[in-house]
């Protein structure tokens, strides 16, 4: 092929891919679009149609090789749009995944939380304090029927002085002394039942300096023993550090289990968090390179000639 029959078809095979449709424009205005006259721009469009590098189709010219490149790059379009969907699906699965891992946990904290407001509040001797009313309310309603008891033996006195003693009025002396001995009474049972109920009542203590820490269940719960070693060290010096009531526990070992099987828990959700950084880069990955054999099926010129047509 000459240089200008090159042009004529290079021109055609570019407006061809600009357009996207085969072209219907008269003669004249394609061979202005070309830059030659019409008789030249005739004999070339002949030329090339017998070679089979144009087709003369009812609705205008077009190229073969436009047609294959223009289904490739539907069909990759279509994939990508598959692959788009499909990876907002899982991403949207697996937001709602960790979303409600979230929420579960978040109701696990709350709910352990209060119940270890409820565990730890005491008073400034270590005993709980509703237990402690309620003690005290059961032994208030000994010490009534205790004073009951009393008051009917003191009635019983009264009646036999009455019989006995005929100078001194009986029944003041005996409601008297009644009286005296069942406050007397009371006082004693009342301070007596108190220390009792508090002696009885496990006491809160601060982490002592010989405790150790059960290695084997950190183990057994997913935990290596690095891992529960260092854990160890984190939660005597927490523990150590920590001043106030809430310092003191009554059972170690389980504020220990506790500890740990929180710091695994801490693990999983990392992992997973890596898991689904991961998985997103590589679906970034596969992405560009579609977009890299997209960039390479299209290798025309898409600015056009600004010319009158």
């Amino acid at each position: 092929m000459r240089a200008h029959e090159i042009g004529i078809y290079t021109i055609l095979l570019n407006e061809m891919y600009a357009r996207g449709r085969p072209l219907e424009l008269s003669i004249e205005r394609l061979a202005r679009l070309c830059g030659c006259d019409k008789r030249t721009f005739v004999n070339v469009l002949e030329m090339l149609v017998r070679e089979g590098k144009i087709l003369n189709l009812a609705h205008g010219l077009w190229n073969k090789r436009c047609e294959n490149v223009f289904y490739e790059r539907a069909k990759l379009l279509e994939q990508k749009s598959f692959a788009g969907r499909s990876s907002a699906k899982k991403r949207k699965k697996i937001n709602a995944e960790i979303q409600q891992l979230l929420n579960e946990r978040a109701r696990d904290d709350k709910r352990n939380s209060e119940s270890q407001k409820v565990k730890e509040k005491e008073t400034p001797y270590g005993v709980s304090e509703k237990p402690s009313f309620l003690t005290q309310t059961g032994e208030e309603k000994g010490h009534e029927t205790t004073c009951t008891d009393l008051c009917s033996g003191c009635t019983s006195t009264q009646t036999s002085t009455q019989a006995c003693s005929l100078t001194a009025p009986p029944e003041q002396e005996g409601t008297k002394h009644c009286a005296d001995f069942i406050g007397e009474q009371a006082k004693f049972s009342g301070s007596s039942g108190q220390t009792k109920s508090r002696s009885m009542l496990p006491k809160g203590q601060r982490l002592p300096s010989d405790w150790q820490a059960d290695i084997g269940a950190a183990i057994s719960e997913g935990l290596s023993e690095e891992q529960a070693r260092w854990q160890e060290k984190k939660f005597r010096d927490y523990w150590h550090a920590k001043s106030g009531k809430e310092a003191l526990k009554v059972d170690w070992q389980a504020t220990w289990r506790n500890w740990f099987r929180r710091e695994i828990e801490r693990i999983k959700d990392h992992q997973e968090r890596l898991a689904m950084f991961s998985s997103h880069a590589s679906l970034t990955r596969h992405s560009s390179d579609s977009d890299a054999l997209y960039r390479t099926l299209i290798n025309y010129r898409t600015n056009k000639h600004e010319h009158d047509c």
